[in-house]
């Protein structure tokens, strides 16, 4: 897993979400955040369009924590 990716992530997660960063890791899982399918796929487009990579709602939905999708994220070559 990529620590600089799952970072990336939490500070989305805190921006978008509002969520204490402090209290995120990279295995915070997203059930844990209470994150119903409809979050996992607003994600998924925000993901899309920072990245500047394709991410499914479908492959996001797969993934249980922050560090699985930094783990899915590295997978498609992404770097921060």
């Amino acid at each position: 897993m990529s620590q600089l990716l799952a970072d990336d992530l939490i500070q989305i997660l805190t921006d978008k979400y509002g969520l204490p960063g402090e209290d995120l890791s990279p295995e915070t899982r997203f059930d844990a955040l209470e994150f119903d399918s409809l979050v996992m796929v607003e994600l998924a487009v925000i993901l899309e369009r920072r990245l500047g990579i394709p991410v499914t709602d479908d492959e996001l939905l797969s993934v249980e924590s922050i560090g699985e999708a930094a783990e899915l994220l590295s997978t498609k070559d992404v770097t921060v």
